[in-house]
Order: structure tokens, then C-alpha cells, then sequence
């Protein structure tokens, strides 16, 4: 059997009978076994409900992957452009896989699919989108190495059809993603989690 907290469903199931859920609710509702109850309406490119893709551990690592660049960028030491290439990757895909990580459970239930959507087709997450193939455009983004840094840095190339081709700064790119996703969270009344707690 499952259950879910009577006040904000979360799934509690596992927890004892004497914790309170995270929102500070002691009652339960049994819910049926069959994992369907939770899925969300079957539409295609949506991802089905996943408890294992909880928005919050994503989130944590967006902030992780770009506090990790932002290291790489001020670092005294010349690492090597392959390192700092893949945290920039890693990074950007993580901007645009919270979206994902969001719809996946049950909550936060203020945040919708289209909501999302707007978010991810609206800069700067445009960009990280179709940097992951995601933009629904033929736009192409490439990351091209600043020869003349005194560290490993990169710029993300983006060139969509019928505009002017515009490179950003990696790090600068990654700090407005992590922003906008802040921004975006704090108009649905939803307070994104930190590492202190």
C-alpha cells in the first residue's frame, strides 16, 4: 500500500507512522498500489510520474555544476579545456533537465507543463534548450574555446534561422539560466532548496 500526506500529497509512504511529512502534516490517505494514480495525463514528450526524480536533488545540482564553474572560470591553475567543457555541458543540460524534474511527481502543483514550456522556449533557457537538442528550432549552438583567456573558457554560438548569430559568455549564460529558474520558482510561490537546509 501507498499513502500521501493529507495536506500536501506528498508520497510518505515509508515514513513512520509517528514523522510528520516535509510540509509538517501528520494525517494519511491511502492510495491505491498501481502507480497510474500518479501519472499525469498521457501526452506525448511528457515524462510519467518517476518518484525518483524529485525536483529539489536537481535543482541542488544546477546550483553544484554552476558553483563548480564558476571555480574553474577564477582558478590560478590552467585546467584542462575538456574538463571545463564538460562541467559547461553538464551544467546547461541540468538548466534544461529541471524542467523535466518538475513535472515528473506530484509536486510542486502550481507549476504546470505549460508553464514550463513558455520558461524553456523564452531566453536565456532558449539557448540552454537547444544547446540539449530541446529548442524545437533548427537553431545550432556549439561551444567554441576563448583562445585569448588566460583559464579554460568557453562561448556558447547560438545561430537561429532568420536572426543574427550572438555568442555568450559560458559562466554568464549558466548564471542567467540559474537566475531565471529562481525567478521562475519564486513567481509560482515555490522556494527552491539550498545546501544549508
Amino acid at each position: 500500500m501507498r499513502y500521501r500526506c493529507a495536506d500536501c500529497e506528498r508520497d510518505v509512504t515509508g515514513r513512520a507512522w509517528t514523522q510528520p511529512c516535509l510540509c509538517g502534516g501528520t494525517y494519511r490517505v491511502c492510495v491505491d498500489s498501481d502507480e497510474t494514480f500518479y501519472r499525469m495525463p498521457d501526452r506525448p514528450g511528457l515524462p510519467q510520474f518517476d518518484p525518483l526524480k524529485d525536483w529539489r536533488i536537481k535543482f541542488l545540482q544546477l546550483s553544484w555544476n554552476l558553483s563548480r564553474l564558476e571555480r574553474e572560470y577564477n582558478s590560478s591553475v590552467r585546467l584542462p579545456p575538456e574538463a571545463v567543457r564538460d562541467t559547461v555541458a553538464a551544467t546547461l543540460r541540468c538548466c534544461v533537465d529541471l524542467a523535466d524534474w518538475l513535472i515528473a511527481g506530484p509536486e510542486p502543483r502550481s507549476v504546470t507543463a505549460g508553464n514550463l514550456e513558455r520558461l524553456l522556449h523564452s531566453d536565456p533557457l532558449r539557448v540552454a534548450a537547444a544547446f540539449c537538442g530541446r529548442d524545437g528550432e533548427a537553431a545550432s549552438v556549439r561551444l567554441a574555446p576563448v583562445p585569448f583567456a588566460p583559464t579554460a573558457r568557453f562561448w556558447i554560438e547560438h545561430d537561429r534561422p532568420g536572426a543574427k548569430p550572438v555568442r555568450y559568455d559560458a559562466l554568464d549564460l549558466a548564471r542567467r539560466c540559474g537566475l531565471a529558474w529562481r525567478q521562475f520558482l519564486a513567481a509560482y510561490g515555490v522556494v527552491p532548496p539550498s545546501w544549508d537546509g
